[in-house]
């Protein structure tokens, strides 16, 4: 990096302080990059892929750890991706049987919160029914797609009448 390009938080490395947490990342205190927590402290893999970058990683970048390892932050360990794209390499590693037994955990999860659901209307007048709150817990006022501001809006005959094209 030429002396024009220095940013200032590339050269603040750090003050010597570095804290493994109990889940395996490693945080290292560098106050001056613009994302670090109130503390000062930054994740290590998030500092050294934004020093290789040159420029601070926004808030929808993530970096993926390509050996698995959370305490090698090596720039060969490290890949840049999106929240889909990170999301997508850890569901491909876990068998089916794990994924099973997560879904099965959400389902017991909604048995135990024991929420009464009832029989609905769709509240944009197509007279059909659903049954809310759904698998998820979430209370829903329309089916999917008919909002007010969705695929059953219209013009109404009052604007083409006082806004018509001549």
């Amino acid at each position: 990096m030429g002396a024009k390009t220095k940013i200032a938080w590339t050269d603040s490395t750090s003050d010597g302080k570095r804290i493994k947490r109990c889940d395996g990342y490693i945080l290292i205190r560098c106050p001056a990059y613009p994302y670090a927590k109130p503390n000062g402290y930054v994740f290590e893999h998030r500092l050294v892929m934004a020093r290789q970058l040159g420029r601070p990683l926004k808030k929808d970048e993530h970096v993926h750890h390509i050996n698995g390892d959370k305490t090698d932050n090596r720039i060969e360990n490290l890949k840049l991706t999106s929240n889909g794209k990170h999301r997508s390499y850890h569901m491909a590693q876990l068998s089916k049987e794990i994924k099973s037994k997560m879904a099965f955990a959400v389902v017991k999860y909604q048995k135990q919160r024991k929420i009464p659901r009832i029989v609905a209307k769709c509240q944009c007048g197509c007279g059909r029914e659903f049954i809310t709150p759904d698998s998820k817990a979430r209370f829903h006022k329309y089916l999917s797609g008919h909002s007010t501001k969705g695929r059953h809006w219209r013009w109404g005959d009052g604007y083409k009448n006082k806004h018509s094209v001549v």
